[in-house]
């Protein structure tokens, strides 16, 4: 487990550790929205908190897997300090409101095929998951994009 997260049954869901089985403190009151069981030191359950940090943070409420498609997809190169996040996204609006970065450097059109292309065209500079270290072979790329 690591520091400051929580734990109930093996899952993490909060920011406080408890293990529901054995800690007295471990929420008993149920989400006040769907009723699940709450984050302890919070009124929500993790789902719930989620959607008050994407509101706050001046991104859609519905996560990006529920929201409807507002263009065709298409492949981003987002830049986060030395990385570069290459996505794809229909909403590229909600997206960029959900993902961390400090400039959108390009689009193309495509979805996950062309995405998945990019990966392995760019593997040798991959940092971790959809994120790789901003090089001159994918600065060269987002160059014949813009």
């Amino acid at each position: 487990m690591t520091e400051g997260s929580a734990v109930r049954s093996g899952a993490v869901y909060g920011t406080t550790a408890f293990n529901a089985d054995t800690d007295p403190a471990a929420p008993s009151e149920p989400c006040s929205v769907c009723g699940a069981d709450v984050v302890p030191g919070t009124p929500l359950c993790l789902t719930h908190l989620r959607v008050v940090a994407r509101v706050k943070h001046g991104a859609s409420p519905e996560p990006p897997e529920h929201r409807q498609p507002t263009h065709s997809p298409v492949v981003y190169y987002a830049l986060f300090g030395d990385r570069v996040k290459i996505g794809t996204t229909t909403d590229l609006v909600g997206r960029m409101g959900a993902v961390p970065h400090d400039h959108l450097l390009a689009t193309e059109p495509g979805g996950r095929e062309v995405e998945r292309r990019r990966h392995e065209q760019f593997a040798t500079w991959h940092a971790t998951g959809e994120w790789f270290h901003h090089c001159p072979a994918i600065a060269a790329h987002i160059e014949t994009l813009i």
